[in-house]
C-alpha cells in the first residue's frame, strides 16, 4: 500500500459525518431530558395530590373532632356564637377535663387559622379571655375556591330535606357540613383535592339521639 493510500485510510470521520454524529446525539440528548422532565413533571403532581388528600384529611379530622365535642355552656342557648361560610366560633371541651373552650376557626387569605379561648372560672355563668393569636392550621385553601367552608343545619338534614340555618339562628345549629379544597404545590406543580364531611353535634338542645 502507498503512502498515499495509508494517509487517506488514516483521515478518520469526514466534516459531513461528524455532523450527522453531533444531530444525532442533540436529538437523543432532547429526547432524554424530555422524558426525564416529563417523569419529574408526573412524580411532582402525583405527590402534590398525595400530600393535598393528607393534609385535607388531617384539617377535616381535627375540626370534626372538636365539632363533634361541642356543646352547650347555658341550656338551650346553643353551642355556636358564630356560623359564617368560612368562620364559625363553639363551646367545646378540648382537653376533655370538663371546663369548657370557646374555639374559632376562620379562613383568612387562603390559609386556616384557629384560635382559643379558656374560661376563667370553674363554674357557670362562664366567662372567657379574649381569643389567643391565630395559629395557621395545616393546609392551604385553593386560592380561587370561593365556596362555603363551612354550611349549618339542624338535625333535620338526616331526611334531606333541610334548608341551611341561617346566619342569625345559631342557637339552632345542630349539623355542621365541612368542605375543604386543599391546595398543595410541588416543584411547579400544584394539586388541589376537594375533601367534604359531616359532623353532628350532640349536646345541643334540639338534638335528636
Amino acid at each position: 500500500m502507498s503512502a498515499r493510500a495509508r494517509i487517506r485510510d488514516d483521515v478518520g470521520f469526514t466534516l459531513p459525518e461528524l455532523m450527522a454524529v453531533v444531530a444525532l446525539m442533540g436529538i437523543v440528548l432532547a429526547a432524554a431530558y424530555l422524558l426525564l422532565n416529563t417523569g419529574t413533571t408526573i412524580s411532582n403532581q402525583v405527590e402534590a395530590q398525595a400530600v393535598a388528600a393528607e393534609e385535607g384529611r388531617a384539617v377535616l379530622s381535627q375540626l370534626s373532632s372538636e365539632l363533634r365535642q361541642a356543646y352547650e355552656v347555658n341550656d338551650g342557648q346553643g353551642a355556636f356564637l358564630v356560623i359564617q361560610p368560612r368562620e364559625v366560633v363553639f363551646y367545646t371541651d378540648v382537653n376533655r377535663d370538663g371546663f369548657p373552650e370557646k374555639v374559632r376557626y376562620r379562613i383568612v387569605g387562603n390559609k386556616i387559622y384557629r384560635a382559643q379561648a379558656t374560661a376563667t372560672t370553674e363554674m357557670p355563668p362562664y366567662t372567657f379571655p379574649a381569643f389567643s393569636a391565630d395559629q395557621p392550621v395545616q393546609g392551604a385553601i385553593e386560592s380561587t375556591w370561593s365556596e362555603s367552608v363551612f354550611t349549618y343545619y339542624t338535625n333535620q338534614y338526616l331526611s334531606g330535606s333541610d334548608v341551611p340555618v341561617p346566619a342569625t339562628a345559631a342557637r339552632d345549629v345542630s349539623a355542621v357540613q365541612v368542605r375543604l379544597k386543599n391546595s398543595v404545590e410541588r416543584g411547579q406543580q400544584s394539586a388541589s383535592v376537594d375533601v367534604t364531611t359531616w359532623v353532628k353535634v350532640r349536646g345541643v338542645h334540639n338534638t335528636i339521639d
